[in-house]
């Protein structure tokens, strides 16, 4: 069985990532070029948004097919469900910035 936790590793993954600014999308955890949404393993993902990139950054680690809300909801995180909410509502708020989203993912790492 693979482990689901998510590991200080997949933020640094996820803010690396991310630091490609056409990599990085809002309200949804990932869009095809075409910017409709897509599952994050699918071939046609290219942006992400802050939990995209961290579910990206575990779906490289662990090989695994799929890593969305359920799993996000269920795994055995270092964060709990609330914290992950609280990412996902600043990388979503009108005002958030790329940039500040790659900061949230590096502060929580040193949580």
């Amino acid at each position: 069985m693979i482990e689901l936790k998510i590991r200080k590793c997949d933020l640094l993954s996820a803010a690396e990532f991310l630091s490609r600014r056409n990599t990085w999308t809002k309200k949804a955890f990932a869009r095809a070029k075409d910017g409709k949404i897509t599952r994050i393993a699918n071939k046609d993902a290219v942006k992400f948004d802050g939990l995209g990139a961290i579910g990206l950054a575990i779906v490289r680690r662990t090989g695994r097919e799929e890593f969305g809300a359920n799993e996000f909801r269920y795994s055995s995180s270092i964060f709990n469900e609330e914290y992950m909410n609280a990412i996902a509502e600043f990388n979503d708020a009108a005002d958030s910035r790329h940039e500040v989203v790659i900061l949230l993912l590096l502060l929580s790492y040193t949580v």
